[in-house]
């Protein structure tokens, strides 16, 4: 017979309050899979496994009304693919902050130099100018997300056309940041080989550090910047 436990048994199994799981099945996230006698709401280990996936994607910054859709879902793919956009949604995040520090202590440099103060203030604007365009920009994502009234992801959108499958052999030309992969890239599958193609060194530069970051997070044999010319291609990406 499979153990069961009470509210308090699987607050200490989980290292949360009882408070929490009571608030959880308040929410309906946490229901209980029996109750005793007396009333009281009985769990298994199933749900110490779905308190743990709470409390991972709470962690990863999602709303209760964001994981509840995801916990329908019962997909490890989606839960796998959300933590992935959080991932990325807290790199540029961090990225921009950087920038911004950057800017600071360049502007505050300009401050301190010789001149009128109105000359120093249009060093400072001319910094911020500069740092301003030195952000890379897909526009394409830009209109889409500015226009479209779609709830989905362009990347992911344009990645699911694809229908990309194990081994298949793909040719990106234009590439550019390499969204179409960055976005979905728990998502490539086994064996699949990606060369990409674009003329701004940065952007090659750019993918070339993400893929050595973030290799470990693509699934078995995946070849990804692969420079080797193929005579055939199962897909070829021109946006």
């Amino acid at each position: 017979m499979e153990e069961k436990y009470t509210t308090g048994e699987l607050a200490e199994l989980a290292r949360v309050s009882a408070r929490t799981i009571r608030y959880y099945h308040m929410k309906g996230l946490l229901k209980p899979v029996s109750y005793t006698e007396g009333g009281y709401r009985l769990y298994d280990r199933e749900s110490a496994l779905q308190l743990q996936k709470i409390k991972l994607l709470q962690y990863a910054g999602l709303s209760l009304k964001q994981i509840d859709h995801m916990l329908e879902s019962q997909s490890e793919d989606s839960i796998i693919e959300i933590l992935w956009q959080q991932k990325l949604l807290l790199e540029q995040k961090r990225n921009q902050m950087n920038q911004v520090i950057a800017s600071l202590e360049d502007a505050l440099f300009a401050c301190s130099g010789t001149g009128s103060e109105r000359e120093r203030m249009e060093s400072v604007l001319d910094i911020l100018h500069v740092k301003d365009m030195e952000t890379p920009f897909d526009y394409r994502y830009g209109l889409y997300e500015t226009y479209s009234e779609s709830q989905q992801d362009w990347f992911q959108w344009v990645y699911d056309q694809l229908q990309v499958f194990s081994g298949a052999v793909i040719l990106d030309m234009g590439c550019g940041h390499g969204n179409l992969w960055v976005r979905n890239w728990t998502r490539i599958p086994n064996g699949v080989t990606i060369t990409v193609v674009e003329k701004l060194n940065s952007a090659i530069d750019f993918l070339e550090q993400f893929y050595l970051g973030n290799k470990k997070f693509l699934q078995k044999n995946v070849k990804f910047l692969e420079h080797r010319e193929y005579t055939d291609y199962d897909r070829l990406i021109q946006l």
